[in-house]
């Protein structure tokens, strides 16, 4: 039992320095990182040699794709900002409708879901938050719909890499991981369209008219993200997901007569499809590549690595060619200069990226880390000691924790690093199902999203909300304890049905 406490030490410093002592994300890692390395040799008696092969290999994880995919998602992000084609996008999505209802849903939940999905990095709020607030809604309101709308999309964002994640540092399925999530999200998926019309109209009145386009959009992403996460893989089930969503957003709108938008001036066809010419790529490599691999039946390009060489260590693979990362560097750069990107757009782009994504690297990096250190140590283990007493009650539990890590830590990614393991063991020594165990720890983080200091900071200077970040939190809390009680109740519902 005191191992089991000692073990809650790192993870307990880690929440406390960003919830209370507001100690930038990097930092914390940082000492995480040095706590939980200490407490491995002291408590654990593990040698040096294999804390140094645990870290090592936990680096090798963080940058193999974590890091890699983060930075060239944001890359072409950003490059279409410095050329302008995201001009022209925000254009397209202003004239999609004249009822403020659906340009809500097009622009927080299916634009929202599509930029979380291809970039993340606080995109998916900011932007259209920025643009709601613009075309008139209130700041404070769309602020609240644009966090709501970044939860459910946020699991299998920046081209599946939560999802990558949590089966990296679990060792399990990643198909069946996928599946699992999708499946647990898909309710949710349907559900939170309606909600984000109910915040944008006001009342249950003003809302009548809009509810069928928004459980129409729901259902198009859910049902799109669980057919693609099994069919093509993580990769690409938030953004198709999103596509789906918007398409049947728009048809549904026109059958219960919506008010149509305002053409966008100056934008036709072939400007509008440079302007999307990245990410078109993007999603054409990534099914290639995906289909590619399954008739191949094995990636040949691949960068094998054994760091750990004790008990529970394998091998560790980077596929560079087919890796998300690599796909969206390639399509980045080929989208831009379609669109007519200049060798200094692309320089500013870059120097854009490194100074975004250093410090989150860091904080990656070292969480990562100290996963490992705490994995092959045994202190995952003796935590899933104290935490398995809960028996057929913690499927209940489980999203809690993935909400909770991503409160914490502000990523879906992260929270999956920080107690994936743990939920496998705790799974495991449970008797509960551990791949469902496991998927709901990534479902639950999309909650914490909503509600997460970062997302909120975030939310609130897009759009020069001065004082505001209390009132959103209160209404966010209030919000995702729902969420999180609709989702104990699915993941509790499955482990049964799933044994």
């Amino acid at each position: 039992m005191s191992l089991a406490f000692l073990a809650l030490l790192p993870v307990a410093f880690v929440m406390l320095a960003l919830a209370r002592l507001k100690m930038p994300a990097h930092l914390a890692g940082v000492c995480m990182l040095a706590l939980s390395a200490v407490l491995a040799l002291s408590a654990w008696k593990a040698n040096g040699a294999s804390v140094l092969e645990a870290g090592a290999e936990g680096l090798f994880l963080a940058f193999c794709p974590v890091i890699w995919v983060i930075f060239c998602a944001l890359l072409t992000y950003n490059m279409t900002v410095e050329t302008g084609a995201m001009d022209v996008i925000v254009a397209l999505l202003k004239s999609v409708s004249g009822d403020r209802r659906i340009l809500a849903l097009a622009i927080s939940f299916c634009f929202g879901g599509f930029l979380e999905a291809a970039a993340g990095f606080g995109t998916a709020v900011a932007i259209p938050a920025g643009i709601l607030a613009a075309i008139g809604f209130p700041p404070m309101s769309a602020a609240i719909i644009c966090l709501a709308a970044n939860t459910v999309p946020v699991a299998f964002g920046v081209m599946g890499i939560p999802i990558m994640t949590l089966a990296s540092v679990t060792g399990l399925d990643l198909g069946l991981t996928s599946l699992y999530a999708a499946i647990q999200l898909l309710p949710l998926a349907i559900a939170l369209p309606v909600f984000i019309v109910f915040l944008a109209s006001g009342g249950v009145k003003e809302a009548k008219g809009a509810v069928i386009p928004a459980i129409a959009s729901g259902a198009a992403f859910g049902v799109v993200q669980v057919a693609v996460a099994v069919l093509a893989g993580p990769e690409l089930a938030a953004s198709a997901g999103s596509i789906a969503a918007f398409l049947a957003l728009i048809a549904t709108a026109k059958l219960v007569g919506a008010k149509p938008g305002e053409p966008a001036k100056g934008v036709n066809a072939a400007k509008a499809l440079k302007a999307a010419s990245p990410y078109i790529i993007v999603m054409a490599l990534a099914l290639a590549a995906s289909f590619w691999l399954k008739f191949l039946k094995s990636d040949p390009f691949l960068l094998r690595f054994r760091f750990y060489s004790g008990e529970g260590g394998t091998e560790q693979t980077f596929a560079y060619l087919s890796n998300p990362g690599t796909i969206f560097l390639v399509a980045g750069i080929a989208g831009s200069l379609i669109y007519g990107a200049k060798p200094q757009d692309m320089a500013q782009a870059l120097a854009k990226t490194a100074k975004q994504v250093s410090r989150s690297a860091i904080a990656v990096a070292t969480l990562m880390m100290s996963a490992r250190i705490m994995a092959h140590s045994g202190m995952i283990s003796s935590l899933a000691n104290l935490m398995s007493g809960a028996g057929m009650a913690f499927p209940i539990l489980s999203p809690v924790v993935g909400a909770l890590g991503t409160f914490v830590t502000g990523s879906d990614t992260s929270s999956n690093v920080l107690f994936g393991p743990l939920q496998k063991e705790t799974a495991i020594q449970a008797g509960l199902n551990v791949s469902w165990i496991a998927a709901a720890n990534a479902s639950g983080a999309t909650i914490g999203k909503m509600i997460s200091p970062q997302s909120i900071a975030i939310a609130s200077s897009s759009i020069n909300i001065k004082g505001g970040q209390g009132e959103l939190l209160k209404k966010g809390i209030k919000y995702a304890a729902v969420m999180a009680l609709a989702l104990a109740g699915i993941v509790l519902a499955g482990s049964l049905l799933l044994g």
